[in-house]
């Protein structure tokens, strides 16, 4: 064994081992790149994520021949691995997601990404979608704290004395980049843009219908966001003052998400938004 980080990971992680890692932005990308160099780590080892196609892109089950992958999402990367017999697919609602993390077969290890702030807090990153469930149903947890990226102002801090291991590995933000639009997108979002009042609060998913609808409300005024996921399309409308929260009733003046994606230009500026909060009650609240 030749790295450094997985002699200090082989202290926790032991064969049979079972890993939550955190899907879309919050993937620690630097560690597992480190724990790749390592195979005898994944033997027998079962990771569970949440994939993101396009976005997270490793096979943990190539890791090892005895590897395996629980996935909620299927992903192209996951395609040799399932055809192996090695990936469990398990389509579930995203509800009913956080529930199984929360109270399923325990997690041995939870790997988080995680960075300082100006002030030296440990916080949270761009998702908290799931990461929640899975700390609360865990033995230990491994934080990759990336000197690279600055935390959203409105992230969590990290209680430091749960924490197993703190390894600093950088590696940079994950982008995701806005989906072409075309003619009947943005027809289709000029339309349903004239149905949403001033001061409204909204919730939007991804893909090129919701960013064309967003791009439709750029002359709205106030609207709120309380939602699953932000992307570049509406952290556009924040920067130019469309969305502000300032009429929400429950969260007046904040904006409330659970998962940030968007290219590393859009995210780097609402590191500077303190109205932007990242909070899992809305994975758990979105559907009941």
């Amino acid at each position: 064994m030749t790295n450094a980080i997985g002699r200090q990971l082989v202290d926790f992680i032991v064969p049979g081992s079972r890993i939550f890692v955190p899907g879309a932005t919050g993937e620690p990308e630097g560690l597992l790149a480190q724990m790749a160099l390592v195979p005898e780590l994944s033997a027998g080892t079962t990771y569970v994520q949440f994939p993101i196609g396009g976005l997270n892109t490793t096979n943990f089950s190539a890791w090892h021949r005895d590897a395996r992958v629980e996935a909620f999402f299927m992903s192209p990367a996951l395609r040799s691995g399932f055809a192996e017999g090695r990936v469990d697919f398990l389509p579930m609602h995203m509800r009913r997601v956080y529930d199984h993390i929360g109270n399923g077969p325990m997690f041995d290890v939870v790997l988080v990404q995680a960075a300082r702030d100006a002030e030296g807090v440990l916080r949270h990153t761009f998702n908290l979608d799931f990461l929640p469930a899975a700390l609360g149903n865990t033995r230990s947890i491994v934080v990759q704290e990336n000197p690279e990226i600055k935390p959203p102002s409105g992230a969590p801090a990290i209680d430091e004395a749960g924490l197993a291991l703190i390894l600093e590995v950088s590696s940079p933000i994950r982008e995701l980049q806005p989906a072409p639009l075309d003619r009947a997108a943005e027809a289709i979002g000029a339309l349903v843009a004239e149905l949403i009042p001033d001061g409204a609060c909204i919730q939007t998913g991804i893909g090129a219908i919701p960013q064309a609808i967003l791009a439709a409300l750029s002359e709205h005024n106030d609207l709120g966001m309380h939602g699953g996921l932000i992307d570049d399309a509406g952290l556009a409308l924040i920067h130019r003052g469309v969305i502000t929260g300032r009429v929400n009733e429950s969260i007046r003046g904040c904006i409330l998400l659970g998962l940030q994606w968007a290219p590393a230009r859009s995210i780097k500026r609402s590191q500077m938004r303190p109205a932007l909060y990242l909070s899992p009650q809305i994975t758990r609240m979105r559907w009941g």
